[in-house]
């Protein structure tokens, strides 16, 4: 190949001569151990120069620049680690957003599987096996009791509520019990009441001491707020009066004294089932409403949490089984029970027996025309069918008054109609 170039009439000439591989290394420029190098040493298949080098001795390649850089970083132990620390954080963030990056400890978690095939199905499937609503929920109550309570708790840490709750990585903490004095409990629920607004009081063995069962101040918002989310989904909305299962009370008494006149009326009392009730069976009435995601799982945790008194120790035996006393949650929980188990079985067994439900207590009139008799011992009958425990009293026109939803007396007046009256009400 020439190149010629003609400049002030003078022509220069350049000639390159072919390239002539180097067939022995006494001809290379620079010193070769043999036996240092054995792509030198005399062999069958050697072939000409440095072509040995490919491991390739059935025919000469040649290599490009990019080629030559892809082989050199593929032997540096550097390279091929950081490339793996970065496809593996590609791949991870892939199948587990940053969500899990807020919480490193759910690395550990034993449930780490359902942790990311929920984040998976619901950041990168786009399938949903969460209720956001619960997150706006737990909003609400956090807004209703910071406005009209001394509740106190940062936004951001509600914030950081809402996020671990929408990507299913909150952690319930164990309940906590107390023993308290029935003289100190006005004082107790005066101090306690503004950091947990939502516990519940139980009988002791000892008649002159009660037992207060509370949860974590942060599980008080998600407690209250999945209150909220079932009320809803099982009642279609919440009351006018409220968000508590509580508030439509005094509609509940006016609904009793519209049933008209009757010759006997009975209550059915089922706050005992409350021990009862397995685990189990609660979780597959709440799975027709919730599905079994997120939510799911909190509910299984909540109805498993440890509870522990002011010296850590473990008093599980105040609760041997059913749905931990709390609050709210306690009674959405087992009103939603009844209504899978007692009313939609009282309706098919007893059809055209009036009856009126409140969360624990059924109240059911009987008249002398009702095609189904029913009686205290149909009543239990009932009840050891369904695997409830209850304890059901009745009373007649005259008969002395039955307390109704622990404030209210319920009685028959004397033209036999259903009656619901406040004792202090008419003192006053």
């Amino acid at each position: 190949m020439s190149w010629v170039s003609n400049r002030r009439d003078v022509a220069f000439k350049y000639t390159y001569a072919q390239w002539e591989p180097l067939t022995a290394k006494e001809r290379l420029p620079f010193k070769i151990d043999g036996k240092k190098y054995p792509i030198l040493r005399g062999s069958p298949n050697k072939k000409i120069g440095l072509t040995d080098v490919l491991m390739d001795t059935g025919r000469i390649k040649s290599f490009k620049l990019s080629d030559a850089i892809l082989y050199s970083y593929g032997l540096d132990i550097r390279f091929v680690l950081f490339l793996s620390i970065f496809l593996g954080f590609q791949l991870w963030m892939f199948i587990a957003p940053e969500l899990l990056l807020n919480k490193p400890s759910a690395l550990c978690s034993p449930n780490l599987k359902y942790l990311i095939n929920s984040i998976q199905d619901t950041y990168v499937n786009k399938v949903c096996v969460t209720h956001p609503e619960l997150s706006d929920d737990i909003h609400f109550i956090y807004k209703d009791l910071t406005e009209k309570h001394r509740f106190s708790m940062s936004c951001f840490r509600l914030a950081v509520i809402q996020q671990e709750i929408l990507s299913g990585l909150y952690d319930l903490s164990p309940l906590q019990i107390r023993e308290i004095k029935m003289n100190d409990l006005a004082q107790f629920l005066l101090d306690t009441l503004p950091a947990c607004p939502d516990l519940a009081i139980m009988n002791s063995l000892d008649r002159e001491m009660v037992i207060a069962v509370m949860p974590d101040k942060e599980d008080v918002l998600v407690l209250m707020g999945l209150s909220v989310m079932l009320l809803r989904l099982s009642h279609g909305s919440l009351p006018k009066s409220g968000y508590r299962i509580e508030n439509p009370l005094s509609s509940f008494y006016y609904s009793l004294q519209q049933m008209g006149k009757v010759d006997r009326l009975y209550k059915i009392d089922l706050m005992e089932s409350l021990r009862y009730l397995p685990i189990s069976l609660v979780l597959d009435k709440i799975k027709h409403f919730v599905g079994d995601g997120s939510v799911y799982k909190l509910i299984s945790s909540f109805l498993s949490l440890p509870i522990n008194d002011n010296d850590g120790k473990n008093r599980k035996e105040i609760i041997t089984c059913g749905i931990p006393p709390v609050g709210e949650i306690t009674r959405v929980l087992f009103n939603i029970v009844l209504m899978e188990i007692f009313d939609q079985e009282f309706t098919k067994g007893f059809p055209g027996v009036a009856f009126k439900r409140f969360v624990h207590e059924v109240y059911i009139t009987t008249r002398g025309n009702d095609k189904v008799i029913f009686n205290e011992k149909v009543g239990y009958t009932l009840l050891k069918k369904l695997g409830l425990v209850g304890k059901i009293d009745s009373i007649g026109p005259g008969d002395d008054p039955l307390l109704c939803y622990y404030q209210n007396l319920i009685f028959l007046d004397n033209e036999c109609n259903v009656r619901v009256c406040n004792p202090k009400e008419e003192e006053e």
